[in-house]
């Protein structure tokens, strides 16, 4: 079996990114030539955006198979392969803009054979800048 889950949230606001093109002084925009570089945040000092899309995502397997050997003429049934495994795996991707996002990632295995061998598990995970050169 294997399940799939996902969602997306345009215009997520990350809460560690702020608006530095206001003064603390002044609640008016800035409106220097400097403060405006594309992006798409408009006039947000240097091109930071404040929102961006956030996806989530949970992908999960479980399976199991066994293969047993059967002698017809005696009541003899050996397993002789199989396993059960289990996956976990959620994403977290956050789409900055055009050119970056970034993505939090989490992969869990466990594997349980049925015959000879002894259980194994298997975690890794981490955090991905991708920056693309080419925009769409």
């Amino acid at each position: 079996f294997t399940f799939g889950f996902g969602y997306r949230l345009s215009d997520f606001k990350m809460p560690f990114l702020k608006d530095n093109s206001r003064s603390k002084k002044d609640d008016k925009p800035s409106t220097s030539s400097n403060n405006n570089r594309g992006g798409r945040g408009g006039n947000r000092g240097g091109g930071l955006n404040e929102v961006g899309d956030l996806s989530i995502s949970l992908d999960m397997s479980i399976a199991d198979d066994i293969t047993y050997r059967l002698v017809l003429d005696q009541e003899v049934v050996e397993p002789t392969r199989g396993a059960r495994r289990v996956s976990l795996s959620p994403k977290v991707e956050y789409q900055y803009s055009e050119a970056l996002s970034f993505r939090l990632f989490f992969d869990y295995t466990r594997n349980e054979p049925k015959v000879g061998s002894f259980p194994t598990t298997s975690a890794r995970g981490g955090i991905g800048i991708i920056f693309s050169l080419i925009g769409n």
